[in-house]
């Protein structure tokens, strides 16, 4: 169901299920998982080829938590009444990657949001752009703000960014499994693998 990671929540009653369910509670009240999960594919699959076809629909602001709160409901608010909310609670991974705890959230995002956008990346070579990249993206994906959908409103959200700077990041170009795997490894201190990975996907945009 989740985006990468089996969650271990830290709180004995997970407010976002169903009671004695893994099941998340959503507009539909659907309540078997493959059916959550499957509408839940289709409606973000669907939000991600509209975004590429029109900017009309894409979420603007200013590449801070708000802006990531606004590209989360962008694509979860049809299914979730919680879309672009910050988690009140956190989790563990499977394997122990460790996110921010809950009441951290806002004052980290803001460390990290601020520091990006003093980076020129429009003067940057792929290369470096590819590694400034995936600093950020693994500090996004430590601060995980929502309860689910942290990959896809992530991915989104700097796809959106990359193009205001001038940039094409195509995440089509590798494999879920391989980005998910090299995301891990960023939890656990090698930024090379993700940043190899992003040059792939990195194509400058050019002027018509």
């Amino acid at each position: 169901m989740s985006d990468e990671y089996d969650y271990k929540y830290d709180s004995l009653e997970d407010p976002y299920v169903y009671p004695g369910t893994q099941i998340l509670r959503n507009k539909f009240g659907i309540k078997h998982q493959d059916l959550l999960f499957e509408l839940e594919s289709q409606i973000t699959n669907s939000k991600f080829v509209k975004s590429k076809r029109s900017d009309d629909d894409i979420p603007t602001g200013n590449f801070d938590l708000k802006h990531l709160q606004a590209v989360h409901k962008y694509l979860f608010g049809e299914l979730y009444d919680w879309a672009g909310e910050i988690r009140k609670q956190g989790f563990t991974s499977k394997g122990q990657s460790v996110f921010c705890f809950a009441p951290m959230i806002e004052s980290y995002a803001r460390g990290i949001f601020s520091k990006m956008q003093r980076e020129n990346f429009s003067e940057m070579e792929v290369k470096q752009c590819a590694c400034r990249l995936a600093y950020y993206l693994s500090e996004v994906n430590a601060l995980h703000p929502f309860r689910e959908g942290n990959g896809r409103s992530t991915r989104l959200f700097f796809q959106i960014f990359a193009d205001k700077h001038g940039w094409t990041l195509s995440f089509e170009k590798i494999s879920h499994v391989t980005l998910v795997e090299a995301m891990i490894e960023s939890m656990n201190g090698s930024l090379a693998p993700l940043s190899e990975l992003l040059e792939k996907c990195l194509s400058r945009q050019t002027s018509t």
